[in-house]
C-alpha cells in the first residue's frame, strides 16, 4: 500500500519523465538542471527586487567596469573550475582525473541526482561564469568599491596568467644559441 509520501514523490519523477522523456539518450539531470536554474532565476528575481528597492539598479555599466568584470569572471571561472587550490570545494562534487599543467587539473562530475548536477556546474569554467559574472554585476550595483577591488585583483591575475604564457611561446620560439667553435 503506498502512503500519501510515497506518492507525492513519485509525482515529480512523472512530471520530469514525461517532459523529458525521448529528448536525449541520458535524461537523469535535466530535473536537477532545472532545479539549479530555478534557484539561479529566483535568486537574480530576489537581487533584482532588492536593487530596485533600494534604488541601486544601475542604467548601464561603465565600460571599464565590464572590462574588469569581464577578466575577473574569466579568471574566478577558471580558478573555481580548474585550479588545484580549489580542489577542496569541487571535491564532493567531482572525480579527480589528472593534472593538465599550469596548476590545473581536469576532473570529472560524480555521484548521481543533484551531486552530479553541481558537478557538472562547478567543473566547467564556461558553465560557471554565468554565475561569477552575475555575482560580480551585482556586487558591482550593490557594493562597488568592493566589487571593483576584489575584481581588480583577479583582473590582474588574469592578464599575468596571458603574460606568463606569451612569456612560454616566446621561450619556445627562441632560435637556439650557437656554440663557439
Amino acid at each position: 500500500m503506498k502512503t500519501v509520501a510515497n506518492a507525492a514523490k513519485e509525482v515529480p519523477k512523472k512530471i520530469a519523465k514525461e517532459l523529458f522523456d525521448g529528448y536525449a539518450q541520458d535524461t537523469e539531470l535535466l530535473p536537477n538542471y532545472a532545479t539549479l536554474l530555478a534557484v539561479y532565476g529566483g535568486v537574480i528575481s530576489s537581487l533584482l527586487l532588492f536593487l530596485k528597492k533600494e534604488n541601486r539598479l544601475p542604467e548601464r555599466f561603465a565600460l571599464r567596469d565590464l572590462l574588469l568584470l569581464a577578466l575577473a569572471t574569466h579568471k574566478l571561472s577558471r580558478v573555481i573550475a580548474l585550479d588545484k587550490i580549489a580542489m577542496p570545494l569541487r571535491a564532493p562534487f567531482t572525480k579527480f582525473e589528472k593534472a593538465t599543467g599550469a596548476a590545473e587539473v581536469d576532473e570529472e562530475p560524480r555521484g548521481r541526482g543533484m551531486r552530479r548536477a553541481i558537478g557538472s556546474l562547478i567543473s566547467c569554467p564556461y558553465c560557471i561564469e554565468v554565475w561569477i559574472s552575475t555575482g560580480l554585476s551585482f556586487g558591482l550595483a550593490a557594493v562597488p568599491r568592493v566589487t571593483r577591488f576584489v575584481a581588480s585583483i583577479f583582473g590582474v591575475v588574469a592578464v599575468s596568467d596571458f603574460l606568463h604564457r606569451c612569456y612560454v611561446v616566446a621561450k619556445e620560439m627562441e632560435p637556439p644559441k650557437k656554440t663557439q667553435q
